[in-house]
């Protein structure tokens, strides 16, 4: 009876340590793994601030919640071109609209404000027409708001944009009845000034746009978008309701082509991609060939039309992660006589266009695109393909009075300055034209010709980056102190370019970590529990929301930092997905279970059987004291703990061998 009782208290000893041995790293719950808690890494969220400036409150009031206003959070996908798995990915913004009206106190200074600083400013069209009135500097005004945002409006948003609408109709007179915007940059090749003028919004380093409604435009009249607020008034009677909700439009319209262009870009490609070991950084290089294809011009004067460390430090500004290198050369086109034999060969008759130019001759772009990527090996220094998306090469023809021409529906259509361009091996390559009368900008201090290379150069290379015209859902984004535009022909990116670039690369980021680990759960959803398989899974999960709090206040920097943190812990857990495939199956537990226990029994009975023929057998048994057989079982039950120690070690070799293949390497806590 007493051995009997002994015998059930050890099987019951046994299925508790071996139920403690299994539960530290082998669980029996299928499918427990907490991989990621669906987070909103394919959305966002863009906080738009807008702001009236000078409008009646009795009008701008009954119009949020106005329909067609826009309201809350309102839907904003950008197609991105997402290399880790050649295929396009959407990021989702919601733009989480607020509205406000300025107070009074803020109207009546930034209308003092602009009556100090207005100039006035007489514009000669190229029809002959003129415009007289006041200008005011779109630099002075941004700096302006940026110095008394805070006193007046109080902090801006921390995850978004400030657009300001203002209705200044009272600064106009009959002296002067129209007032615009004007800007000036510098040349980085010359170092000339630029000015640009007729503008009636800016925006430039701050996550601002300033947008004035009663400013004229001559550039917006010709493409038919710009109709003043003054216009709208002589047509509608905003205190109908027919008259707010035509205003209801007006504004709006405005609303979603500043967000469209400027808060959320498309892009045209995908930002650079990261490629090999991120933790070292990315290599970003731009490889310059200038081809002097010019009579009289001798290639040795040219060093000064493609300033390098301009276009570095640019680039450095929109991804201060990398490691830029930037190089230029210059040579004669007829150095390279097959490639001087194809432009020949590609020039196109006049006969072919429509009208005269004043231009001597075009060349067609499209069999001269086809021989560079054919041959670029020759001509350039690196091999583009060695380097794919972070190497980008740049080949720039200067002719006497030529440009490229492309076809269009059937005919030839001239004046192409420069595009970017990438093959279906996705290799980039930009080509520009640039002649020796072209002079970008108006109103230069001092015009030279062959001035602008280094900005086209800095516009196509952004395109390469992803970025796209910013405006592609109107004319207004042309209003920015960036390259990317067709009228400032800014050679510094604006912080809405910056933004949309540097987002970009953490997006690309944060997906295809998010892959990878998706990838991953499909091998282990089916395995037993492991305890530091799901501790792995946790410290990949806090690096992921790590990220999240410097993105979400648009700290871009901070974040692609542990975006790289992020990813790199993905790859390393990646790397080691086959050490954890190799987790027994949740119902392979249950056969190595069940032989334990079956070891368990036979053990037990045999030692019991030894133990009673021990006492059977003793000729004095009578004289065996109490003393003596407890030493005797002593005995007995230290042999049984060996051999269950025995029997417990094979059981962990079982479980651990899969998981650790050699000794020291590998190896899981237990």
């Amino acid at each position: 009876m007493r051995m009997a009782t002994y015998t059930k208290k050890m099987i019951i000893l046994y299925v508790l340590i071996l139920s403690l041995q299994v539960s530290q790293n082998i669980g029996t719950v299928k499918g427990s793994y907490f991989i990621l808690p669906n987070p909103p890494y394919d959305s966002g969220t863009i906080e738009s601030r807008i702001v009236f400036v000078g409008f009646d409150p009795a009008i701008i009031s009954p119009l949020i919640g106005f329909p067609g206003f826009p309201q809350g959070n309102s839907l904003l996908g950008r197609n991105v071109y997402n290399y880790f798995h050649q295929e396009y990915t959407d990021k989702t913004f919601y733009i989480n609209h607020s509205y406000e009206l300025a107070p009074n106190e803020f109207n009546t200074a930034l209308y003092t404000f602009f009556n100090n600083s207005a100039k006035p400013d007489t514009i000669n069209h190229s029809d002959g027409t003129s415009d007289t009135g006041r200008y005011i500097s779109a630099n002075l005004t941004l700096d302006w708001l940026s110095t008394n945002y805070n006193n007046y409006l109080g902090p801006p948003p921390t995850s978004g944009y400030t657009l300001i609408l203002a209705n200044f109709t009272n600064i106009d007179d009959t002296q002067y009845p129209h007032h615009w915007y004007n800007a000036t940059y510098i040349d980085p090749d010359s170092g000339e000034s630029i000015n640009r003028n007729y503008m009636i919004g800016y925006g430039d380093q701050e996550r601002l746009y300033y947008l004035d409604l009663s400013a004229d435009s001559y550039l917006l009249q010709n493409s038919g978008q710009n109709s003043t607020i003054q216009d709208m008034q002589k047509l509608y009677d905003f205190s109908t309701e027919y008259g707010k909700k035509r205003l209801a439009e007006y504004l709006s319209e405005w609303i979603y082509e500043i967000e469209r262009n400027l808060w959320v870009q498309d892009f045209v490609y995908a930002p650079p991609t990261p490629v090999g070991d991120l933790s070292t950084g990315l290599q970003f290089s731009i490889e310059i060939l200038v081809l002097n294809n010019m009579t009289g011009i001798p290639t040795g004067t040219l060093n000064w039309t493609v300033n390098t460390s301009f276009i570095k430090e640019t680039f450095m500004d929109v991804l201060p992660w990398m490691d830029i290198n930037v190089s230029v050369r210059f040579i004669n086109l007829t150095e390279i006589p097959d490639l001087y034999q194809k432009v020949q060969d590609s020039i196109v008759p006049w006969g072919e266009f429509d009208q005269q130019s004043r231009w001597e001759y075009s060349v067609d772009l499209i069999p001269l695109y086809e021989h560079l990527y054919t041959n670029t090996h020759r001509y350039m220094e690196q091999d583009h393909q060695a380097y794919f998306t972070t190497h980008f090469q740049t080949i720039a023809f200067l002719f006497d009075n030529a440009t490229f021409a492309i076809p269009e529906k059937a005919k030839m259509e001239p004046g192409l300055v420069g595009i970017a361009l990438k093959d279906s091996e996705n290799r980039p390559m930009t080509i520009i034209s640039q002649d020796y009368g072209i002079m970008l900008g108006n109103n230069r201090s001092n015009p030279q010709p062959l001035q602008g290379l280094t900005q086209t150069i800095i516009h196509e290379t952004g395109h390469q980056i992803g970025l796209m015209h910013p405006f592609q859902f109107g004319m207004l984004g042309n209003f920015v102190n960036d390259p990317m535009t067709y009228y400032t022909h800014s050679s510094r990116f604006s912080i809405f370019s910056k933004d949309n670039v540097q987002r970009g690369q953490i997006d690309m980021l944060l997906q295809a970590g998010m892959a990878k680990i998706l990838q991953a759960s499909a091998v282990i959803e089916t395995k037993a529990y492991d305890r530091n398989l799901q501790a792995y899974l946790d410290s990949i999960n806090e690096s992921y929301f790590k990220v999240l709090a410097p993105y979400n206040i648009m700290d871009y920097i901070s974040a692609y930092s542990l975006a790289v943190t992020f990813y790199n812990s993905i790859i390393s857990f990646d790397s080691s997905l086959v050490r954890y495939s190799n987790i027994p199956e949740f119902y392979d537990i249950i056969p190595i279970f069940f032989i334990g226990m079956l070891t368990l029994l036979l053990t037990t009975i045999h030692y019991q059987g030894k133990f009673r023929r021990l006492l059977e057998n003793t000729p004095s048994r009578r004289l065996l004291t109490q003393e003596m057989a407890d030493k005797l079982e002593k005995v007995s039950i230290e042999r049984f703990i060996a051999s269950r120690r025995a029997a417990q070690e094979k059981i962990s070799q079982i479980l651990d061998g899969e998981i650790s293949k050699e000794k020291g390497e590998n190896k899981v806590d237990k």
